[in-house]
C-alpha cells in the first residue's frame, strides 16, 4: 500500500527567528544520527556531531550564491549561508502532527548546473546543533569555578552551566532538572567537585562530563539537547516496547557480535585535585612597561586554575620604579575589571598616573588559592564470568583484553572510578549482541534509545528486543525509508526494571531491589 509522505522544510536565512518555507523546492533529503562514533562505545569521551544533506531545486537559480537576482541573495552571497538554522519535518499518510526528522545548521552549498541529463539543484550539508556549540570558545567565571566546588555541583548542573555559558536557553534548546517541567537533562549521579573551561569548546567538554558518569550527551532531532545518565534506559518510556517489527516491515534484519567491545578487564584512572593554601598563582616573567599617563591591560594566564584571587596590593604584588630607579609604586594603580576574573585567567588593568615618568612594573603578581592536580590512580574490575575461563584443556582460556579509560578529568573520586570500572566491565564482559535492521517504512517520531521488539523466524527462534543507537533516514521518491542499528535490551540491564528505588522500595535489600553498582 503506497503511504502519503508529506515533508515541511524551513531554513531561517537572515537568521532574524522568521524561518521560510522552501518545501516546494526540496527534491530529496537524508541524514543519520548516533548515539556515538561508530567505533565508540554508548557511553563515550567523544560524541558525535549529527549530520544530513538536503537537495534542492535550483531550476530559478533562487540558491545560488552568485545570482544576484535571488531573492536571497543578500543572505547567501558570500558564504552567508554558513550556520545558518534550519529543519526539517515529515508526516506519514495524512497525520496532522509532523515530526522532526533534523534540526540543525547549513553549511555551504554545493551547486550541480543544467546540463541535458541533469536539472539544476543545490545541495546543503548540515550538522546538528551540536556543531553551533563545538564551534566555540568558552571560559569560566572565578566566582562560578568556586560555586561549582561549594555547592557540590553534579555533572547534570555543569552541563546545563556550560550551556548557558554557550548561549543557549534554559527551557528551549534545553530544559535542566532546576528549570522544572520535563527536563532534557537526566539528573546528575555524581558531584564534580572542580570543573572549568579555559578557551575551550563546551561541546567537547560536556561529552567528557557525560562519559565521566556513565552517560551520554547530544542533540536530538527537534534541536534540544540531551543528557541521558547511566540509568537512563531502566525508566519509561524505555521500559516497554514502542513498536514491533515483523518481517514485513523491513528487507533485511541481522544480528551480529561486536568483538571491538569485548574486554575482560576495565581500568579507569581516577584523577583527583586539591585545593592548595595561599600564595602566589601567578607572576609575570618579564618587566612591563606602563607609559606616563596611560594604562596597559596585562593577561595574567595562570597554570593552574584559581579557587580564590586577591585584588593586587601596591608594594607587595606590585612594584613599579622609572628607568632612573625611582620607586613611584604610589602613581600605580593595578584592577581586575569586571567580567575578565575567570578561572585560569585574568585580565590586569594597571594604570600609570605619573604625569612624566613611565613606570616599569619590575614585580607583579596575583596571589590566592589554586587547585592543583593530587596523585593519580585506578580502579580496576576483572570479569569472572565463565565466557573467559571455558575449555577443556589445563590453564585453557580465551586471551582478554583490557580497556583502560584515562584522561578524563572529570572521574575526581575513587568511588565514581569504581562504578563506572564495573559498569563498563559488565557491559564489555561478553560479546555484545548488535542488530541491523535496513529499509523499514520510515516514522518520523522515531528516536534514539527507543525499545523495539524484532520478529523474524528466519534469524531467530523468538523475538528479541534492542534499544536503538543509530537511525539512518532517506526521503524522496522512493518515500521516507529508515535503517537501524540497535543494542540488545535484555542484557543491557541484567535486572531490567528491579533496581533499588529511593522512596520507593524498602530500605533493606532484597532479590527484587538490587543496588545500581
Amino acid at each position: 500500500m503506497t503511504r502519503l509522505i508529506q515533508w515541511d522544510l524551513r531554513i531561517d536565512w537572515n537568521m532574524d527567528g522568521t524561518y521560510t518555507d522552501e518545501s516546494t523546492y526540496l527534491i530529496a533529503a537524508d541524514g543519520n544520527m548516533r548515539l556515538a562514533n561508530p567505533e565508540d562505545s554508548i557511553t563515550s569521551g567523544r560524541g558525535i556531531v549529527d549530520s544530513a544533506s538536503v537537495t534542492l531545486d535550483n531550476a530559478t537559480g533562487r540558491f545560488s550564491p552568485l545570482n544576484t537576482a535571488s531573492a536571497i541573495t543578500a543572505d547567501i552571497a558570500s558564504g552567508g549561508a554558513y550556520h545558518v538554522p534550519m529543519y526539517l519535518r515529515v508526516s506519514v499518510d495524512g497525520v496532522p502532527n509532523y515530526s522532526r526528522v533534523f534540526t540543525g545548521v547549513l553549511k555551504i552549498p554545493s551547486e550541480l548546473g543544467a546540463t541535458s541529463r541533469q536539472h539544476p539543484t543545490v545541495t546543503f550539508d548540515c550538522r546538528s546543533w551540536d556543531e553551533v556549540i563545538l564551534q566555540q570558545r568558552v571560559s569560566t567565571l572565578q566566582s562560578i569555578f568556586s560555586t561549582i566546588y561549594t555547592s557540590g555541583y553534579t555533572e547534570e548542573q555543569i552541563i546545563a552551566r556550560w550551556l548557558t555559558d554557550a548561549g543557549m536557553n534554559d527551557g528551549v534548546e534545553f530544559t535542566s532538572q532546576a528549570f522544572g517541567g520535563t527536563p532534557t537533562l537526566d539528573p546528575g549521579l555524581w558531584i564534580i567537585n572542580w570543573a572549568w573551561l579555559d578557551d575551550e569548546s563546551p561541546m567537547t567538554d560536556i561529552w567528557q562530563l557525560a562519559a565521566a558518569a556513565g552517560g551520554r550527551f547530544y542533540a536530538d532531532p527537534d534541536g534540544v539537547f540531551r543528557y541521558e545518565n547511566a540509568a537512563h534506559w531502566l525508566y519509561s518510556p524505555h521500559t516497554v516496547s514502542q513498536a514491533t517489527l515483523i518481517k514485513d516491515n523491513f528487507v533485511t534484519l541481522t544480528p551480529w557480535y561486536d568483538d571491538q567491545e569485548l574486554y575482560k578487564a576495565v581500568e579507569v584512572e581516577v584523577s583527583p585535585r586539591e585545593l592548595l593554601d595561599s600564595s602566589v598563582v601567578w607572576k609575570s616573567d618579564t618587566v612591563e612597561t606602563i607609559p606616563a599617563a596611560s594604562n596597559r591591560t596585562i593577561v595574567a594566564r595562570m597554570r593552574q586554575p584559581a579557587y580564590t584571587l586577591t585584588t593586587p596590593v601596591q608594594g607587595t604584588d606590585f612594584v613599579a620604579i622609572t628607568s632612573g630607579g625611582t620607586d613611584i609604586s604610589s602613581s600605580v594603580t593595578v584592577t581586575i575589571p569586571t567580567g575578565t576574573k575567570y578561572a585560569q585567567r585574568v585580565s590586569l588593568l594597571c594604570t600609570n598616573n605619573h604625569a612624566t615618568q613611565a613606570a616599569n612594573m619590575v614585580v607583579l603578581q596575583l596571589r590566592g588559592q589554586a587547585v592543583d592536580g593530587a596523585r593519580r590512580g585506578s580502579e580496576s574490575k576483572t570479569s569472572t564470568n565463565a565466557f573467559w575461563v571455558k575449555g577443556a584443556r589445563t590453564n585453557w582460556g580465551r586471551t582478554g583484553r583490557t580497556r583502560s579509560l584515562s584522561s578524563n578529568p572529570y572521574i575526581q573520586a575513587s568511588a565514581q572510578g569504581a562504578m563506572l570500572a564495573e559498569f563498563l566491565r559488565d557491559r564489555y564482559e561478553l560479546p555484545r549482541l548488535f542488530f541491523s535492521v535496513s529499509n523499514v517504512d520510515g516514522i518520523p517520531a522515531r528516536r534514539l534509545g527507543d525499545r523495539l521488539t524484532l520478529t523474524d523466524a528466519d534469524v531467530m527462534t523468538s523475538s528479541a528486543m534492542m534499544f536503538v543507537i543509530e537511525i539512518d533516514w532517506q526521503l524522496g521518491r522512493q518515500g521516507f525509508r529508515q535503517s537501524y542499528v540497535g543494542i540488545d535490551a535484555t542484557s543491557l540491564y541484567p535486572f531490567q526494571t528491579l533496581y533499588f528505588v529511593i522512596n520507593t522500595n524498602a530500605p533493606h535489600l532484597t532479590a527484587s531491589a538490587r543496588l545500581f553498582y
